[in-house]
Order: structure tokens, then C-alpha cells, then sequence
């Protein structure tokens, strides 16, 4: 099918704009008002398997991939008028290989729950909201000591990077 035809890397934005908006057409025509996106990031940072934080060894041109994924989820909210559930920001992934792919890669657990209870939220009406974006403060908290623990000599600087707004409470140094 033409309409999903990889982006090459030396694409336009105006082809670009075409096939995401051919594929939101033909996505809104199939399933309508029932559509959720989940937005995507992509961090400089994971947690391996015993919780530690290290850096992925792959992010030259983070930025360009990120804007390139930012636009076309513009786009496709535009064509859509679809449900946006924004967590992954939140969140690490998880993975053992520093080299991993988007598509290897698994975000901790906390991250899959609170998604659940968003669709929750979207598919019983309890949600107005076309963009749900708040995780549960609490869990959150949790989760950040968790990874406080795990990593008892990180920097203030990758503190304010992993925590956010929450980093003057774990701050480490």
C-alpha cells in the first residue's frame, strides 16, 4: 500500500504531511472516534535490568527524531481528532542492550498501569479531556524512590533530567 510507505531520510516535510495524513484518513475511516495515540519520546537514558540508570550509546540526532515524531503526531491528532495519552515522558525504558532500538524497547511497568487506567478513563467517558497527561502523583513518588535507591550516586544534573519538577525531593548530591 502506498499510504504506509517507510519515511526515507532525506523526505520533505510536504511528503511527510501526505503520507501521515493518508494514513490518519485511512485510519479515522476504519475505526472512526475510537482512536488513542500514545506520543512518543525518545530519552537519552534507561534503566537496565537491575534498575540502574545508563545511557543509551545510539543518540546522535535525538533532536531531528524527535521533532520528525513530534510532527507527525501533530499531524495525526489533526486528521484524527483522536484521544492522546502523554506518559512516556514520565517514564525510562527498560532495556539490557545500550544500542536498543525504539522497538526493543520496554518502559517500566508503573508506565503500562497508568496507560491502562487512562484507556480506562477514555473508553468509559469518565475522561472529557482529549489529551490525558497527569499520572497518579503517589505512584509516581514511589517510583522515583525506587529509583533513588537504585541509583544512590546520581547527578543533580541527571536527578532534574530522570525526576523533573519532583527533582528538589531526590536530589542526590
Amino acid at each position: 500500500m502506498r499510504f504506509f510507505e517507510p519515511f526515507k531520510e532525506n523526505a520533505d516535510s510536504k511528503f511527510i504531511e501526505k503520507a501521515i495524513s493518508d494514513f490518519a484518513r485511512t485510519v479515522k475511516a476504519k475505526y472512526g472516534k475510537n482512536i488513542i495515540l500514545r506520543k512518543t519520546y525518545l530519552p537519552l537514558n534507561r534503566l537496565d535490568i537491575t534498575g540502574r540508570i545508563r545511557p543509551f550509546d545510539d543518540t546522535e540526532f535525538i533532536s531531528e527524531k524527535e521533532n520528525l515524531i513530534s510532527r507527525a503526531e501533530e499531524i495525526f491528532v489533526k486528521c484524527t481528532d483522536c484521544y492522546i495519552i502523554d506518559y512516556e515522558s514520565w517514564y525510562l525504558p527498560v532495556c539490557a542492550d545500550k544500542n536498543a532500538d525504539i522497538s526493543e524497547r520496554m518502559l517500566e511497568s508503573d508506565f503500562y498501569k497508568e496507560a491502562a487506567a487512562a484507556v480506562d478513563r477514555i473508553i468509559s467517558a469518565t475522561s472529557k479531556k482529549k489529551t490525558v497527561s497527569n499520572v497518579d502523583i503517589v505512584g509516581y513518588l514511589e517510583r522515583c524512590e525506587r529509583i533513588r535507591k537504585d541509583n544512590p550516586d546520581m547527578s543533580a544534573e541527571l536527578s532534574r533530567e530522570i525526576f523533573g519538577g519532583a527533582s528538589e525531593i531526590f536530589m542526590t548530591e
